[in-house]
């Protein structure tokens, strides 16, 4: 209808490699891996990676990334459970991130949780310089273990 391509994958579904079950943060890189694969996107490119359960109130950050050439990641520094800023979390539900960090990334080399994880591996691989820190997403997130809503 929207004439877009769209890749569907079963990745959400219940992932057992071994004997181990994979996590929410582990199953979105296996798609994300899969559109990179499937629609030849290049190692420069800038990937947005939005949570399609959340609302979205504004697109200002959409406007960020595209008035940031410059820079290689953006995010909210945020804990969406304690409400805290600067303390190594990050808001997956939407964040953008050059092609080639997406490939490198690996979670079974963190152990804390996928938000805290995803923000460890971008202190170590991005240049400081590279890194885009928004203040606000306006988005609606929606806290799975008590479905309370929280805007970040």
């Amino acid at each position: 209808m929207f004439n877009c391509p769209v890749l569907y994958t079963n990745d959400n579904s219940r992932i057992i490699v071994g004997d181990n079950i994979l996590h929410k943060g582990q199953r979105e890189i296996i798609d994300i891996r899969k559109v990179i694969e499937k629609f030849d996107i290049q190692e420069d490119d800038m990937i947005i990676k939005i949570t399609g359960r959340y609302l979205l109130f504004k697109d200002d950050f959409f406007k960020t990334v595209l008035d940031h050439p410059d820079k290689d990641v953006f995010f909210r520094d945020y804990n969406v459970c304690t409400f805290e800023t600067g303390c190594n979390h990050m808001v997956l539900g939407l964040f953008a991130l050059r092609c080639k960090y997406f490939k490198k990334f690996n979670y079974d080399r963190y152990t804390m949780g996928a938000e805290e994880d995803f923000r460890l591996y971008i202190n170590q691989t991005s240049e400081p310089d590279k890194i885009l820190i928004v203040k606000k997403l306006w988005l609606r997130v929606t806290l799975g273990m008590n479905n309370k809503m929280v805007d970040v």
